[in-house]
């Protein structure tokens, strides 16, 4: 049996019907497939289903944090801004000026 996609031969593999095992050989490489039963294939698949859709919750809840969040940025950046506007701007020295050097009206 060889298995293709498209033009490109994948998988080779030589079937001993007898003992139900296929050794396989791709680009080089050797190793023994044995089928399973169809009993094991659905349990397998039905566990990869059910990974897969607990996948996709995660994922929509991720989205919704990270749309959240970015929601929170946008804000913080718009009051950034107001903030800056606020502060009125340092005479022509461009020092940076701390309160804490001002003494309070009451020394």
């Amino acid at each position: 049996m060889v298995l293709k996609l498209g033009n490109r031969r994948l998988l080779e593999c030589m079937a001993h019907p007898t003992a139900g095992i296929f050794p396989i050989r791709c680009a080089g490489l050797s190793f023994t497939f044995m089928p399973a039963d169809s009993e094991q294939v659905e349990q397998r698949l039905v566990a990869l289903e059910i990974k897969a859709s607990f996948t996709e919750d995660l994922v929509e809840q991720l989205n919704e944090v990270i749309v959240r969040q970015q929601q929170q940025l946008d804000l913080l950046i718009n009051e950034l801004r107001q903030l800056r506007q606020q502060v009125p701007t340092q005479s022509g020295n461009g020092e940076f000026r701390s309160l804490r050097d001002d003494l309070p009206p009451h020394y």
